[in-house]
Parts: C-alpha cells; structure tokens; sequence
C-alpha cells in the first residue's frame, strides 16, 4: 500500500476534466486523505489541453506537488505525448486504445516548440513518434504498466445500460477518468458514490449515468490490472475535511491574520 501518490489526470478542455477532478477530490477527502492539485488549461473554451496534477497522502496534509509521478489518465493522445516524460520507473499510463495510431503531425492543437522538443526525444528514444510506439518503448524501457481501455466500447456499453444515444452516453468520457483512477488507488465505491451525490445533488439522474460508467471501468481494471496504486487507510484524525480552492485559502488565511476589509 501507498502513503503518498502523485497523478496527473489530462485531456482536451470541455471534456469534464475539471468534474472529473472534484468527484476525485471529494472521494479522497471522504476518506480523509490529505489531497493537494493544481488546474493547468489555456486561456480559450475547448480544445486546447488542460490537466490537474494531484498529490494525496495518507498521513498528513499535503502543501506542494511533487515529480515524477506515479500515474498518468489521459482522455486524448495529447497528454500521453506530454506526460510520459513526468512517470517514474514503474508508473502507469491510462490511455484510449483508438489513438494509438496518432503522431505529433496529427495534433494541431500542441505548440510547435513542443512539439519541436519532443521529436528530438524521440529521435534519440528511436521511436517513429506515435503513440503505439511510445507506449511499447516505456513498458520495456522504463517498465511503465500499460492500462489500455477502448473509450468507445465503454461509451457503447453504459449506452445499452442507460437506454441513451451513443452520442448523449459520449458526453460522460470523462467519468473513465474517475472509474479508472479510483480502480488503480482502490477507493471504495462508497466514497464515489457520495462525491456524485453531492456534485449532482439537483440532477439524480446525472447521478446514476456517470454511475453506470465509473463502475464499470473500476471493475474493469480492478479485474484486469489490480489496485496497482492501492492508497493506505488515512491515518489522519482531523474531525472534519475541506474541500477549498487557492483563492478561499488565501481569503481565510487574511481573515485569520486580522484583515478586516480588502478593496
């Protein structure tokens, strides 16, 4: 079991990443784990790649973030080329079996110096830039545990269940994110269950969709891959767990240095 573990959950923005990183924040503060992350997106609505680095602990409350990390969840191909480099030795990558045909040339939304960057990593990796070859060069160069899962299927299964259009179900991709983390860390189900609740609290049937789809792929992976990541009980005794943003933190923290008024 893990005291301490490092994620980086990443996708396209408008996917519901940053849902799918309160319905995890919530979970881990549930349990009483100590959790600390950090929101990186561009400045624009959709599209352009965003992610949220995690730290969670068991035994004290985090204050900063750390590398290399030891799971990376990736909804698009964008954030497997520009995580890899960030896992240890040993790590995982949660990834849509569909991408991997896709290269840098095929990924008009990353910077060009980026992009620059990593084909001189992979000229000296030897790999032809695609994602099929990048996966197989870590699993047998860095011994990354490969979590493949086909995104669609997923989506085309939890359509069935939920009687719903394939392209209404789709609008959930996001919950794979929290199916497949929560799996990896062994969360109890409960804890998940009661994050939904309180995120959707005026939509149940929001509710039982996203439901459908974390389950699923808890079990999947669980079955598949095991808890790899399998988080220790907390050993905190705090009474109660907060969930509170930079900007709350700050205006707490004035209000208990004796700031009275702020314009």
């Amino acid at each position: 079991m893990f005291n301490r573990l490092s994620i980086i959950v990443g996708g396209p923005q408008g996917s519901g990443l940053e849902t799918s990183a309160q319905i995890l924040t919530y979970s881990l503060a549930y349990l009483r784990y100590g959790v600390v992350s950090d929101r990186e997106y561009f400045s624009n609505i959709k599209g352009r790649h965003s992610y949220v680095h995690f730290l969670i602990s068991s035994d004290k409350l985090p204050t900063s973030l750390t590398y290399p990390v030891q799971l990376v969840a990736a909804l698009d191909h964008e954030t497997v080329f520009t995580h890899f480099d960030s896992l240890q030795e040993g790590g995982v990558i949660m990834y849509d079996v569909s991408v991997e045909e896709k290269t840098l040339d095929t990924t008009p939304s990353m910077e060009e110096n980026l992009k620059n960057r990593l084909r001189e990593r992979f000229k000296e990796l030897g790999i032809d830039g695609s994602i099929k070859a990048l996966v197989k060069f870590v699993s047998e160069n860095m011994k990354i545990h490969l979590v493949p899962l086909s995104y669609s299927e997923i989506i085309n299964e939890a359509a069935k269940k939920l009687v719903l259009p394939a392209s209404q179900a789709a609008r959930y991709v996001s919950s794979i994110i929290i199916g497949a983390v929560s799996g990896l860390t062994g969360l109890e189900k409960n804890a998940i269950e009661y994050s939904l609740a309180r995120r959707f609290y005026d939509r149940p049937e929001l509710v039982q969709q996203n439901k459908v789809i974390i389950e699923s792929v808890y079990d999947k992976v669980v079955t598949e891959h095991g808890s790899i990541f399998k988080l220790a009980p907390s050993k905190l005794n705090h009474k109660e767990m907060m969930v509170v943003s930079g900007n709350d933190i700050v205006a707490m923290a004035k209000i208990v240095g004796g700031v009275r008024f702020q314009s």
